[in-house]
């Protein structure tokens, strides 16, 4: 999937995807981007496995980010990812600012809605 994920990171995310897509209302999720030091390459043992979560202009009511948080904890159960810790962080679409910045500059899209 990403090219700095472990096969067993990529599972996790894989089964997160998943989630999202069968939890979240139709048209919620815009697109999950994969940040931080995994999507340098900069990332070690401890380093956690930040997503951002996109959802639709409205959608990321306190319902949707328990539904992206739920959806977490359930992937690192599934797949024994506790060790990894999956990390994400709802991101409403079209926010701007210093994370959509992060997100252009260094993030690695792994899903995204078709057009």
């Amino acid at each position: 999937m990403a090219r700095f994920l472990t096969p067993a990171e990529d599972r996790l995310i894989a089964r997160f995807l998943d989630l999202l897509v069968q939890r979240l209302p139709d048209g919620a999720l815009r697109g999950v981007t994969l940040f931080g030091s995994r999507s340098r390459g900069e990332s070690d043992e401890d380093s956690d496995v930040d997503v951002a979560v996109e959802l639709a202009p409205g959608a990321a009511t306190l319902a949707a980010r328990r539904i992206v948080s739920d959806a977490a904890h359930d992937a690192m159960a599934d797949s024994d990812g506790f060790a990894l810790g999956l990390s994400p962080v709802v991101v409403p679409a079209g926010q701007g600012g210093a994370l959509d910045a992060a997100l252009a500059r260094d993030g690695e899209r792994l899903w995204q809605r078709a057009a």
